[in-house]
């Protein structure tokens, strides 16, 4: 497309069909000074996808159409003016590096149509916008990985209480006082507090990356990336914030998932022990030889003398465990899971009902009979089909 003719004969095949084209997408950057030209000649258009090129000497934007409805762009430089249309329904923003209250001034010209918003920027947020409310918005995403433009923005944003999102946003240890206002994205009003929906929790762990964990209440994810955690103390500071957020939440944490790469990684749960979590999912991130019992007892074994006394998670009911193309030594695990579920049930708990495997196999042999397999007693031992 770097040839100038065959733009022009581009231009001129689409503009014959003016009256019959419904969306354009021109996703390579080189392309946008030519679907920038066609879009005013294009009344009919409701859906537009553009990539904005690297310069900073761009006039103003408009996106106006009358029938427009859909509209996403992707910025490699720091925005410009926009115009956006009254009746805009989809709104998708990639590659903000640059947000300043002109950009949400734009939004407030669409607030009262658009249903969905997707925001995605690394960048700080340049003032404190006033708060929009947006009265049909069913789905907010945002991506922003500065928590305090995390924080902004969702001040900016007023949507009806079953509008439904994710928020994703990374946090320094210093910043955990955020984690109470992020909260507010979970709780949109008094009846969310009543609210019947669970609370589940997702942890990621990988090296020199955040440790992400997902809260999912509902309808609505809040997705927070722990950066440095890992020494005790951050460990002991991550732990106590997140015990008083789920107090705040009123729901204990009943489902824990952690994406693992080695036994170290369970280290990652010391910030979830609890009496409440019933149910946990190991994946583990990349193959290995054998599944380690190590990896199995760091994970709901006892704690260590220097993280308090007693169980991990006693009131666990359901164990799964993704391992691709792993093997496991089933006797050496069914002896395991035999001695955790006496000593429980010796002191009132009801101990493990559920092991699930995905993607494994016993003694050299896929796990596809797990009937016939020398499991825990008193255990069902179940395979499901890939989870993730």
């Amino acid at each position: 497309f770097d040839n100038p003719d065959v733009r022009d004969h581009i231009k001129t095949v689409l503009l014959s069909h003016q009256h019959q084209i419904r969306t354009l997408r021109f996703r390579a950057p080189t392309l946008f000074a030519l679907g920038r030209s066609l879009v005013p000649q294009f009344r009919d258009l409701r859906t537009l996808e553009l990539s904005l090129p690297s310069e900073s000497d761009l006039p103003p934007d408009k996106y106006d159409n009358p029938a427009l409805r859909h509209l996403s762009l992707t910025f490699h430089d720091r925005p410009q003016d926009v115009v956006f249309s009254r009746g805009l329904e989809s709104l998708v923003l990639r590659q903000v590096d640059y947000l300043n209250l002109s950009l949400f001034q734009a939004l407030s010209s669409c607030a009262d149509s658009l249903k969905k918003l997707s925001i995605r920027s690394g960048a700080k947020m340049v003032g404190i916008p006033d708060t929009i409310s947006f009265p049909r918005l069913e789905e907010l995403r945002l991506q922003l990985w500065v928590s305090r433009t995390a924080e902004n923005v969702l001040h900016a944003i007023l949507g009806p209480p079953s509008m439904s999102g994710i928020i994703r946003t990374t946090l320094w240890i210093e910043e955990l006082g955020l984690v109470d206002k992020l909260l507010n994205f979970l709780l949109p009003s008094a009846d969310a507090l009543r609210a019947t929906a669970t609370t589940t929790v997702e942890i990621e762990s990988r090296k020199s990356l955040p440790t992400w964990i997902e809260y999912t209440r509902g309808n609505r994810s809040l997705q927070l990336g722990l950066r440095a955690a890992g020494s005790d103390l951050h460990f002991e500071r991550y732990r106590d914030k997140l015990q008083a957020l789920n107090r705040r939440l009123q729901d204990p944490v009943t489902s824990v998932t952690i994406l693992s790469y080695k036994p170290a990684d369970m280290k990652q749960l010391r910030a979830f022990y609890s009496s409440d979590v019933q149910k946990l999912i190991i994946v583990l991130g990349r193959p290995n030889s054998q599944l380690p019992i190590e990896l199995i007892d760091a994970a709901i074994g006892k704690r260590r003398a220097d993280h308090g006394s007693g169980w991990t998670f006693p009131a666990l009911r359901q164990l799964t465990i993704t391992f691709n193309p792993s093997y496991a030594d089933s006797v050496a695990l069914a002896a395991y899971v035999d001695a955790r579920q006496a000593e429980l049930q010796a002191i009132g708990y009801r101990g493990l009902d559920e092991l699930v495997f995905v993607h494994c196999s016993f003694d050299g042999i896929n796990c596809l009979d797990l009937a016939n397999m020398p499991g825990p007693k008193g255990v069902t031992l179940k395979e499901a089909p890939d989870m993730y």
